[in-house]
C-alpha cells in the first residue's frame, strides 16, 4: 500500500517576520485552507508561502478577516484554477473614533483637530508558475483599508 503524499505546514521566522510555509508536491487549496486559517486566526503572521513541487489546485476563496492585509507567495510548476474563486487580501479599515473635539486654547480660539488614523495596506500576492490553467477564473483583490475620520476642531468662544 502506497503512503499518502505529505503536505507540511510550518510556522517559521523569516527576515524578522513570522510566515506560514506550506510544502508538498501536489497541493489542493481547499484541503490546506482550514489548517492555515486556524494558524492565522491566533497570531501575528504576515505572510503565507505555498510551495507546490508539481501542482497547486486552486479551488477555494481566500477572503475574510484572517486574509486581510496578508502577503501570499505561491510557487508551483503548474497552477490549475479549478472553479471561479476570489482572493481578497485588502487591508483592514481603521475604526478609531475621537471622543472629544480638539478643545480650545487659552485665548478662546479653537484648536485644529487631529488627523484620522490610516487604514491597513493591502496585501501582496506573487504567483509564479511555469503554467497556469484557466487564470480567468481567479480574481485577486488588494485594496488599502479605509482610514478613520479625523478629530473635530475646537469651537472658538466669541465674546
Amino acid at each position: 500500500m502506497e503512503k499518502p503524499e505529505e503536505v507540511t505546514i510550518q510556522v517559521k521566522g523569516v527576515d524578522n517576520r513570522t510566515v506560514i510555509e506550506v510544502k508538498g508536491k501536489h497541493i489542493v487549496l481547499s484541503e490546506i485552507k482550514p489548517r492555515v486559517e486556524a494558524l492565522l486566526a491566533n497570531s501575528a503572521i504576515e505572510e503565507v508561502r505555498i510551495f507546490a513541487g508539481i501542482n497547486l489546485k486552486i479551488d477555494a476563496d481566500l477572503s475574510g478577516d484572517v486574509w486581510r492585509g496578508l502577503n501570499l507567495v505561491v510557487l508551483a510548476n503548474e497552477i490549475k484554477v479549478i472553479n471561479v474563486v476570489t482572493w481578497n487580501v485588502s487591508g483592514k479599515d481603521n475604526y478609531h473614533t475621537y471622543t472629544n473635539d480638539a478643545g480650545k486654547e487659552g485665548n478662546g480660539h479653537g484648536k485644529g483637530g487631529n488627523d484620522g488614523y490610516p487604514g491597513e495596506s493591502g496585501g501582496n500576492i506573487l504567483l509564479q508558475a511555469n503554467s497556469i490553467q484557466d487564470p480567468d477564473r481567479l480574481t485577486i483583490i488588494s485594496n488599502g483599508g479605509n482610514g478613520s475620520g479625523g478629530q473635530n476642531g475646537g469651537k472658538t468662544v466669541v465674546k
